[in-house]
């Protein structure tokens, strides 16, 4: 689900909002609403919002003002469609060159508000998948250089490397996690004892969340062996 925060001085425009569609059926969820930039800004501390759905004209801080803080003080890559009157166009503009997504003219239509939702919706997912498909390649090249330094060939530029990646304590404990077949596993193909492994390292990537990085598959240089390398950094 795309995650939606609501951002208008007006509670029955942001009502409105969320009960103009259903979110839910076009892939989205509103996780939050505020009534200006200022709120909006503390709802970005706590939450994961990928989509800010914000009015143009709100006291304290606009949704110009909005924008240009979140895009220079929030490392999180967050998007944004904007409302505005037809007699504030002038903002929109603004809006525009700030590289927003998109904007809607109030009174806003379903219609419309569909249309650029499932717009947003397509490129969302193709940068999700592009995002997807570049760390895996980046994981890749890292398990790499991870080998390389495991088997003493460590170097400046793989080190720096992996620190870019890891930001590791002193405190560090290598683990590795063999599977052994043994003579009455005779009838298991290669290919199945591989597909197994990959299996282990994926579920072990799994439960280790955002620190997945610190396996590594394939760490036994012998033909059959199948391994998981596991960096246990107390931090």
């Amino acid at each position: 689900m795309i995650k939606v925060l609501i951002v208008d001085d007006e509670p029955f425009i942001r009502q409105g909002l969320k009960i103009l569609i259903n979110w839910e059926q076009y892939g989205y969820e509103i996780v939050g609403e505020a009534s200006n930039g200022l709120e909006a800004i503390k709802e970005l501390e706590t939450k994961e919002i990928d989509l800010i759905i914000a009015d143009i004209k709100m006291p304290e801080m606009n949704g110009l003002e909005l924008i240009e803080y979140v895009r220079g003080n929030m490392l999180k890559e967050v998007k944004f469609i904007v409302l505005s009157g037809y007699y504030e166009f002038e903002y929109a503009k603004k809006a525009i060159k700030c590289n927003v997504t998109d904007y809607i003219l109030k009174p806003i239509q379903k219609d419309e508000l569909i249309k650029v939702l499932c717009t947003f919706k397509d490129e969302y997912i193709k940068r999700e998948e592009l995002y997807a498909a570049q760390k895996i390649k980046d994981k890749v090249v890292y398990d790499g250089y991870l080998n390389e330094v495991i088997h003493g060939k460590s170097n400046n530029f793989n080190l720096e490397y992996i620190k870019n990646y890891n930001n590791f304590s002193d405190e560090l404990r290598y683990i590795i996690v063999e599977i052994n077949y043994h003579n009455e596993c005779e009838s298991i193909s290669e290919d199945e004892k591989r597909k197994e492994q990959q299996i282990f390292y994926s579920n072990m990537a799994l439960w280790l969340g955002d620190n997945y990085y610190n396996s590594v598959i394939n760490i036994n240089q012998y033909t059959e062996s199948y391994d998981i390398g596991f960096i246990y950094d107390k931090d």
